[in-house]
């Protein structure tokens, strides 16, 4: 138990430095900006909300924006050193529509309640995978709640709101920490999954672990490039992004699914009541389906999205609660 005081401790300050920066980030939320409309990795418009300024400035579903406040969309160095703009304030966009191009101003508004209240409910979605990873690595510590930790950190902190910063070196810095986790957490949920109820033969192979982890590295590295180096974003490369982070997220997301199906069906119906098994089957199937089925939609048809799709992301507060509460049922049984 001593042995692991000195990881448990540095995974409970890290997750108190996320906790801060998500309640300055909720402080912060009375001056992000609101346009109301959603694109693609095409720039193509999926969503305009009827109630927000993309629908009031005549913005429609199907546009390509071309332009966005004199900045090509192809051009992502300029894109991301630009400013986050101001409430009040008015950017153009020129967009392809159907051949003709066509100007629009949208003029940008407070954050609606809905999103508000999305953003609050996903920092409750982030105190869970801190909380109760952590919780269960501290009640029952092992190879399986490790990793179950290590999953909770990185999704706990790529979930937070931070706050806006001016400085672009931050921002980028930022979002290139949290794509890397969110990747890096995916190889942490699946090496659990194959530890926990029952260790798989798997495992054993010599490349399991290049197996679990490498694809995420490769698309972690990919992302990093992206934000650092930050290539103009054409037509090839919108493609290949959307590819990879479909086929990916799809891919790992249905691995867990898979794994825990089968660890459901191979298990007694004495054990997946005494290892949660059954709980870790209900929570996964309420959390993952709709994301993986958003996420195959979106890659093979990017230009369909699913009503409420931006809100599919929180049910995945189900994983860490039903995963924490099986490890630390099956120790207590």
């Amino acid at each position: 138990m001593s042995q692991n005081l000195p990881l448990k401790n540095l995974f409970l300050v890290l997750a108190v430095i996320a906790v801060v920066f998500g309640v300055l980030g909720l402080m912060d939320l009375a001056n992000v900006p609101y346009s109301g409309y959603f694109t693609n990795v095409n720039s193509e418009v999926t969503n305009v909300f009827s109630d927000g300024p993309a629908a009031a400035s005549g913005l429609e579903v199907g546009d390509v924006v071309k332009t966005s406040g004199g900045i090509s969309t192809d051009d992502t160095k300029a894109l991301a050193r630009r400013s986050r703009a101001d409430i009040g304030s008015t950017r153009t966009l020129v967009v392809d529509r159907g051949g003709e191009t066509v100007e629009v101003d949208i003029t940008f508004t407070e954050q609606p309640g809905r999103n508000r209240v999305t953003t609050y409910l996903a920092f409750v979605v982030a105190l869970c995978f801190l909380v109760c990873c952590l919780w269960a690595y501290g009640k029952v510590p092992g190879p399986a709640t490790l990793r179950l930790a290590l999953f909770g950190l990185c999704f706990g902190i790529a979930f937070v709101p931070t706050p806006y910063s001016e400085s672009y070196f931050l921002r980028n810095l930022g979002g290139n920490l949290a794509t890397t986790l969110v990747v890096l957490g995916f190889a942490f949920l699946i090496h659990f999954l194959l530890l926990y109820p029952k260790r798989r033969a798997f495992l054993d192979k010599p490349a399991a672990t290049k197996i679990i982890y490498g694809p995420a590295i490769f698309i972690a590295l990919f992302f990093l490039y992206l934000g650092f180096v930050q290539p103009d974003f054409t037509g090839g490369l919108r493609t290949i992004t959307g590819i990879l982070v479909g086929a990916f997220v799809v891919g790992y997301f249905g691995w867990s699914l898979v794994t825990v199906i089968q660890s459901y069906i191979r298990a007694t119906p004495e054990e997946r009541s005494s290892e949660g098994v059954s709980l870790m089957l209900y929570g996964t199937l309420i959390a993952l389906l709709p994301v993986t089925i958003s996420n195959l939609v979106s890659t093979l048809a990017p230009s369909v999205t699913l009503p409420g799709f931006q809100y599919y992301g929180l049910l995945l507060g189900l994983i860490p609660i039903t995963f924490s509460l099986a490890a630390v049922k099956k120790e207590s049984g």
